[in-house]
């Protein structure tokens, strides 16, 4: 992990890993030292607190936090090693759409801070499609389609392994009458 780390990644997962008995800003600092001491650590936490939208939460045990704030402090905690890119996976599992527009927002405000892009594996295409500028769906470990949010989610094969949609358009055959 810490040689992957070392070349620019850094990744969240789907099940929370968290520090539960620190506060959130301890969480993200502990992380931030990795790069920074002191004060560096903790200035570079508090930025990454208020992009992530936890300011207010900022002393409450990891613990104390509901959902999907959790979900926002995995997050902040990942981006304070400074990545080049962050890895997430699945970050709204279990979120209500609200939530999850919201976390599309805060991880494009965290990525943006860091100048890091984002690789990000869901299956919520509301957040999806807020998030991403390019998407690559796929089928069964094979890329079936690649493109902006509308292009793939338009594309008929998409809607067939994805939404149950018939890929071509009905036509009568010969010996049917329409």
């Amino acid at each position: 992990t810490q040689r992957i780390a070392r070349h620019g990644l850094t990744r969240t997962f789907q099940n929370l890993r968290l520090f539960s008995a620190l506060a959130v800003r301890e969480n993200v600092t502990v992380a931030a030292l990795r790069n920074h001491s002191g004060a560096d650590a903790e200035e570079l936490a508090a930025q990454l607190i208020g992009a992530s939208g936890l300011w207010e939460l900022r002393d409450r045990r990891a613990s104390e936090l509901d959902y999907g704030n959790a979900r926002r402090l995995e997050l902040a905690r990942a981006a304070a090693t400074e990545p080049e890119f962050l890895l997430l996976d699945e970050p709204t599992s279990g979120m209500n759409e609200a939530e999850s527009l919201a976390m599309a927002d805060d991880i494009r405000n965290v990525a943006s801070l860091l100048g890091a892009g984002v690789v990000v594996v869901d299956h919520d295409l509301g957040f999806i499609n807020r998030l991403c500028d390019s998407v690559h769906c796929l089928d069964q470990g094979v890329v079936v389609s690649s493109g902006t949010p509308e292009h793939v989610q338009a594309d008929p094969i998409v809607r067939s392994a994805y939404l149950g949609v018939d890929p071509a358009p009905n036509t009568a055959s010969p010996d049917r009458a329409p």
